[in-house]
């Protein structure tokens, strides 16, 4: 790469070495680049480690359930670290090294439908030893020993398929070329580097999102927390939640909430069923069908963003700001079908005054209580959309939440190697559960300094802002090229935002961490290009069709937070 001096690996790479990559280099889980060198793929390969079926003739257990599959085996962990790996394997090859080249050779290096339907936290091809930047996520990732970048990597000549979260992913990574590959089936970006200082994407085509996704996130809600469950099941935990004056224990919380899960599991993946059977299996679907097919969070093509996660609002750095990424090209690439439906998610304010937060569980996923039967329109948390009227009712997802949060406002989990901080479920709302009060009750109790409790809006399960979709969003980035850009096909059937968060004495509560201006909710957007925060970008031969919306702003080139210095040519 001339532009930003960027050497081709190639030469010199035969001293360090070839490794061939066969289906049986993943058939027990993630595999650990920590070696330079050259790794090539020799046939198609599809990620499916600790399946349920192979878990049953592993333990001789053939009654072990599809909710305990998939997870890494506590005798991996001589393996992998318990830290980065402690939720799942989150990519099928991390790179842990510098001087690597990945070669895929003609091939597909693809997840299984099985291991994407209960590991939806993943990337193919991970830049990093672990997905995120210190205790960040819905885990805490990283060890004592702290992140491995890689640095110097060409990824080359294949194909990634699906994916529950990215094609490629890393963090502050350092002469990555990526270049004659094809992206398809992602559900959050084909390609997302955060802090990345010259990369070169090149000769690739980027063909479209996922368009069959079953479930929606309360699914991997429901995974993550089933873990808490098990682990005050497994202690005796004397921890119970009264709900519609019944006392429900551990154990009564974690079967119905492994129902639930093996329910999706079996229509979805033993029966091959597209959605979810309403008719046979109709709470799991009332909570976790996905009824447009489309990912139902924001997403990207390309994601270029500074050095920072990018789930929260969209950056605003200052000239002279040490966070920029930096000599970044873009040229012969193509983009299609950037499409999604961003479902908003509305949570309760951890604190009536600050409202920094919505309320959630040990992984950070948002207690929801206003969510909807997608056939009926009827809520299943609670028990009316009238706040005089409405009392917690529960369903599977929300009762573990809630149980859990109760433990570890107790410090249940402190013995355990589990993160449990990331709680904000506040005592006022257990109270509320299990005193059966209306809404308006709490709010009226939990009033401080005038301010009653309320909810907050614009964010997803995760409460992560809500920004829409875009095909190439530019976040934070000094000096790039882009040459020869092709986007057709950028959709987002999202809804505009909600009205609830109109508070008489607040304004319009959206997000605490939105920068959007005007405290617009921005979860309804479609943008072709998002340039934002950068400075000397130069765009040339770009060509952008298409751009669509249900309900907000279609866009296809959005220029946002402009800098004193910024300079912006384009073609």
């Amino acid at each position: 790469m001339k532009l930003f001096g960027i050497l081709s690996l190639t030469l010199g790479i035969g001293a360090q070495g070839l490794k061939e990559l066969f289906q049986n280099d993943f058939d027990d889980g993630t595999f650990l680049i920590d070696k330079p060198g050259l790794y090539v793929l020799k046939e198609d390969v599809f990620f499916n480690p600790n399946s349920r079926d192979y878990l049953r003739e592993f333990y001789n257990k053939p009654e072990l359930r599809a909710a305990d599959a998939s997870w890494v085996r506590p005798d991996q962990f001589r393996k992998y670290d318990p830290k980065a790996f402690g939720i799942g394997f989150f990519t099928a090859i991390a790179v842990r090294t510098r001087d690597v080249i990945i070669d895929l050779n003609g091939h597909t290096l693809s997840q299984s439908k099985e291991h994407a339907l209960q590991m939806r936290f993943f990337s193919l091809i991970e830049l990093n030893s672990s997905p995120f930047l210190g205790h960040r996520g819905p885990h805490s990732f990283v060890g004592e020993f702290g992140l491995d970048i890689a640095k110097n990597v060409t990824i080359q000549n294949g194909h990634l398929g699906l994916t529950a979260h990215h094609g490629i992913h890393g963090n502050d990574n350092e002469n990555i070329f990526i270049k004659n590959m094809t992206f398809e089936d992602y559900e959050i970006a084909a390609i997302h580097i955060n802090g990345g200082k010259r990369i070169e994407i090149r000769d690739c085509k980027l063909l479209g999102v996922r368009e069959d996704v079953p479930i929606l996130g309360t699914f991997s809600a429901g995974r993550f927390i089933k873990r808490y469950v098990d682990y005050m099941v497994k202690n005796d935990s004397p921890y119970t939640l009264r709900v519609q004056a019944e006392e429900i224990t551990a154990q009564q919380v974690h079967d119905d909430l492994a129902d639930h899960l093996d329910a999706v599991y079996e229509d979805l993946i033993v029966k091959g069923k597209k959605y979810i059977n309403e008719e046979a299996h109709p709470k799991a679907y009332a909570i976790f069908h996905n009824k447009f097919g489309l990912p139902d969070g924001n997403n990207y093509g390309i994601l270029l963003n500074r050095h920072d996660e990018a789930i929260n609002g969209f950056g605003s750095l200052k000239p002279g700001d040490v966070n920029f990424a930096s000599h970044i090209k873009i040229e012969n690439v193509t983009i299609k079908n950037t499409k999604v439906w961003v479902n908003e998610i509305v949570g309760l304010c951890n604190n009536p005054v600050l409202c920094d937060l919505a309320q959630a569980d040990t992984v950070g996923s948002v207690l929801q209580l206003l969510n909807l039967d997608p056939s009926s329109i009827e809520p299943i948390t609670i028990s009316s959309l009238d706040m005089s009227t409405a009392k917690y009712i529960g369903n599977a997802i929300s009762n573990a939440q809630i149980l859990v949060g109760k433990a570890a406002l107790d410090f249940e989990f402190k013995p355990s190697h589990m993160s449990w901080t990331r709680n904000s479920i506040q005592p006022s709302t257990l109270e509320w559960v299990e005193n059966q009060e209306t809404l308006a009750v709490m709010f009226e109790k939990t009033t401080s300094f005038g301010m009653p409790g309320r909810f907050v809006c614009n964010g997803d399960t995760m409460f992560h802002v809500n920004k829409g979709v875009a095909a190439v969003r530019i976040d934070g980035i000094k000096n790039m090229k882009v040459e020869n850009l092709t986007i057709a096909v950028v959709e987002n059937a999202g809804s505009i935002g909600t009205t609830i968060c109109n508070h008489p004495m607040m304004g319009y509560t959206m997000h605490p961490k939105d920068s959007y201006p005007g405290g617009i909710y921005g979860g309804a957007h479609a943008r072709g290009v998002a340039l934002i925060s950068s400075s000397n970008v130069s765009f040339k031969n770009v060509k952008i069709t298409k751009v669509k919306t249900a309900a907000g702003p279609a866009i296809g080139f959005d220029l946002m937070f402009v800098l004193k210095k910024m300079r912006t040519r384009a073609s």
